[in-house]
């Protein structure tokens, strides 16, 4: 049996009105780098030792925001997947918290995965209350500048997100050229790249309009939507009013 992988670690903290990297763990071929930067968030950079990931490689990486915290976490460059060897996977596992009030901007550039490659990548994400993520999911058909497409032999993903301990997205995507057409209209046709944004929390909350005397059916209509995943508030709106005959 083999032995799972370490997990590597980034923590980010309020500190003296700023957020600050707290605590940094790399367990290769993950590589953290922290840029200085004079404004008050946090920018982490993820980087790899070989500029990539080769087949049996397993990055496992816990990230946490502390409250209040703002962090932008992004790559130095394409995550590229090598070929697989003996049919090994590359896989990327990454497990993020973030406490009330914290807001995390995870942009990193598209995996890339090469000709005869195996890609498994795991997120899971779990928000306090009042805590936002931005979170971008990118990756692309392979080295198409060497007229390489859809050449790598699986891609799976799976993203998790939940607020509160309530489950609010669970997104699966698995690809196989060998069983899939790539270029039919249903998949990806003449496009070479898929991106998901995920933007998860409380809205901005906006001042309801004041409707002219009280709320009457003639007047408007009331319902309740839901302004975030574990709030609901009322909303008003007008009745649709039919134009001067």
């Amino acid at each position: 049996m083999s032995t799972p992988a370490e997990w590597s670690e980034l923590a980010v903290a309020q500190v003296q009105g700023r957020t600050r990297l707290v605590a940094s763990k790399s367990i290769q071929p993950l590589k953290i780098l922290n840029p200085g930067a004079a404004h008050a968030a946090c920018h982490v950079v993820l980087s790899s030792y070989g500029g990539g990931l080769v087949a049996g490689d397993d990055l496992r990486l816990r990230i946490h925001g502390g409250a209040g915290t703002r962090l932008c976490l992004s790559t130095q460059a394409n995550t590229k997947v090598f070929k697989s060897i003996d049919g090994q996977w590359a896989a990327q596992h990454f497990a993020g918290t973030l406490e009330a009030g914290a807001l995390a901007a995870v942009l990193p550039d598209p995996v890339v995965p090469q000709a005869d490659s195996r890609y498994r990548q795991h997120q899971r994400w779990d928000l306090a209350p009042g805590a936002l993520l931005l979170l971008a999911d990118w990756w692309a058909a392979g080295r198409t500048d060497l007229g390489e497409r859809f050449a790598f032999q699986n891609f799976t993903s799976e993203t998790r997100i939940s607020v509160a301990g309530r489950p609010l997205v669970l997104d699966r995507f698995h690809f196989d050229p060998a069983e899939h057409i790539a270029t039919a209209p249903a998949n990806f046709d003449r496009y070479e790249t898929m991106l998901t944004v995920y933007l998860v929390g409380p809205p901005k909350r906006r001042a309801l309009p004041r409707w002219p005397g009280p709320c009457t059916p003639s007047k408007c209509r009331c319902r309740t939507t839901r302004t975030s995943a574990w709030q609901a508030a009322p909303a008003c709106w007008r009745w649709p009013r039919r134009a001067p005959a």
